[in-house]
């Protein structure tokens, strides 16, 4: 409301100081009366419309300030209306023992509190993109909160989530919406939230992984206590096996673990009350895609020593700069530039430019030993972003399956026998309580947009009409 105000207020200075400059400068005619009849009789209506032949315009402007006010100030009176109830679906919804959950406590208040709101889950599908969903029928479809939680538990991913996606509601026509979660953290602007309580996360996370020429090194940050139990290889479908205890080493630190896998490959980690599948990144690889490219990427990959920790590149001929896996190279015919120090670890090498690549050779940078150097930095500055990019190219649009507290995006072919594409697992953020300070804006500024824009153009249409009525 206050907004409202100062909108309005600002909108209507101008047309208020026009009408008064109008009234200090109109100038009024005087009639010969002696020529009229004289009449006694009174009209209201004669004065209204001598009032309306001199302020229509200015009562048009003002109408026009209010309705831009009420569009800027997301007060529009078509404003939502509708109650809706959001569903927290992410991983921290999880943790505690099953009826001590604060799933389990967020579908209790649903059928008690809110019987008549509509309901929606806000969460990740099973590749990772967050979703804001209705679930009303699997409401509807359930006997009571315990089989509609079993039932979440079934359909849901239960990765992570974007607040973000609150402001589609308000947007939909929701005026009243209400988050049931957890534990929130920043301040909520639009939308009101139910705090459950944070339930500390027991488990086991990964928080870096680097692949070395005798294997991979995983570390694993400990939450609540959780220790390693056992160590399994992940095969096709997910199905699972025994590691020999010859081809890993698992050390613990002061704050968790550190894991040592001979081979890479997908690997599942269980502990008390979980698991979680993760893979162990394996010898970095390099492509060569054209002529050029092809002839360099043997010479680049051929130093084991120098190679960087992990991931996939494909160094390729010409155009595509800053293309995600991909390194592009140019030749050029004159190479009058200095390579960035930082490409090349601080020596002096002569580059030459093409604004289609990331990288352009010359003749002098072909005769330097050190121009290697920068296709090896921007190998080494890749890498990590890309290591699972030919697994998730494989795995999109195929089947999933969970595992433990992760996603498997599984290959073509038969479920049983599908190879394992890529594996999500929850977000950091879930493991770990919110921390106030922050704010979740998930209001709609923009509604009635189009309404807003006919009443406008009604308004001027009518004053035109006013204007052309009451001259003639």
């Amino acid at each position: 409301m206050p907004e409202l105000l100062a909108w309005t207020a600002a909108l209507l200075a101008p047309v208020l100081f026009f009408m008064f400059v109008a009234l200090r400068t109109r100038r009024q005619r005087s009639y010969p009366h002696e020529l009229l009849a004289l009449s006694r009789k009174t009209s209201a209506a004669s004065l209204l419309l001598r009032s309306l032949r001199l302020f229509y315009d200015s009562l048009a402007d003002a109408l026009s300030a209010l309705l831009i006010a009420l569009a800027l100030s997301g007060s529009c009176p078509l404003a939502a209306s509708k109650s809706a109830v959001v569903l927290d679906c992410s991983r921290s919804m999880l943790w505690g023992p099953p009826g001590g959950r604060a799933i389990d406590e967020a579908a209790l208040l649903l059928y008690a509190e809110y019987p008549d709101a509509e309901l929606f889950l806000l969460g990740a599908d099973y590749a990772g993109a967050p979703l804001l969903r209705s679930a009303e029928r699997q409401r509807r479809d359930s006997a009571g909160p315990a089989e509609f939680v079993a039932g979440l538990e079934a359909s849901e991913a239960f990765l992570g989530l974007d607040y973000a996606l609150l402001s589609q509601l308000s947007r939909r026509g929701y005026g009243d919406i209400t988050l049931l979660t957890d534990e929130l953290g920043p301040e909520a602007v639009g939308f009101g939230a139910v705090e459950l309580g944070w339930r500390p996360a027991q488990a086991l996370y990964p928080v870096s992984a680097r692949a070395e020429p005798e294997g991979a090194y995983l570390r694993w940050l400990a939450l609540g206590g959780a220790s390693p139990l056992a160590l399994f290889t992940l095969g096709k479908g997910g199905s699972l096996s025994v590691l020999d205890a010859s081809a890993w080493s698992m050390g613990e630190e002061p704050d968790g673990y550190t894991l040592f896998l001979r081979e890479p490959g997908n690997y599942l980690l269980r502990w008390y009350g979980g698991e979680l599948a993760f893979r162990a990144p394996a010898s970095p690889g390099l492509r060569g895609e054209g002529r050029l490219a092809s002839r360099l990427a043997p010479l680049l990959a051929a130093s084991r020593a120098a190679q960087p920790s992990a991931g996939f590149l494909i160094l390729r001929d010409g155009g595509g700069r800053m293309k995600p896996g991909k390194l592009s190279l140019a030749r050029t015919e004159e190479d009058g530039l200095v390579m960035a120090p930082w490409r090349v670890m601080g020596q002096a090498v002569a580059a030459g430019y093409e604004a289609k690549a990331d990288l352009a050779f010359g003749p002098a940078a072909f005769a330097s030993a050190d121009a290697v150097l920068a296709l090896w930095t921007a190998w080494q500055a890749r890498t990590e972003a890309f290591i699972d990019l030919r697994a998730a190219e494989a795995g999109s649009g195929g089947p999933s399956l969970r595992l433990g507290e992760g996603v498997a995006l599984l290959g073509p072919g038969a479920r049983e026998a599908a190879s394992i594409a890529a594996l999500l697992t929850p977000p950091p953020e879930e493991y770990w309580e919110p921390l106030p300070g922050a704010i979740i804006d998930a209001e709609a500024r923009r509604q009635g947009r189009l309404a807003t824009a006919l009443a406008l153009a009604l308004l001027y249409a009518l004053k035109l009409y006013l204007s052309k009525r009451l001259r003639s």
